[in-house]
């Protein structure tokens, strides 16, 4: 429990940290999906908005679960 935790804990961490793979959305861009260190322009939030940026970084953190799970239980250090 206190690994899965951890391993959660890290890719959410470092799914932040990670630019996100696109700023658009249907042609529009997402207020919500900035570069790291960027201000987040709440002015122009528009409805789903929320829904589009969470989506995407969903599976953002699951490429970094993915590589992470594919690391041999023999070399992992955690």
């Amino acid at each position: 429990m206190k690994n899965s935790i951890t391993v959660m804990l890290m890719v959410l961490l470092a799914g932040s940290q990670w630019e996100c793979t696109s700023t658009t959305t249907q042609g529009t861009k997402n207020v919500l999906l900035v570069q790291f260190n960027e201000v987040y322009d709440f002015e122009n939030l528009r409805q789903g908005d929320i829904a589009d940026a969470t989506e995407v970084v969903l599976k953002n953190a699951e490429e970094v679960l993915q590589k992470i799970l594919r690391v041999d239980k023999k070399d992992r250090t955690f």
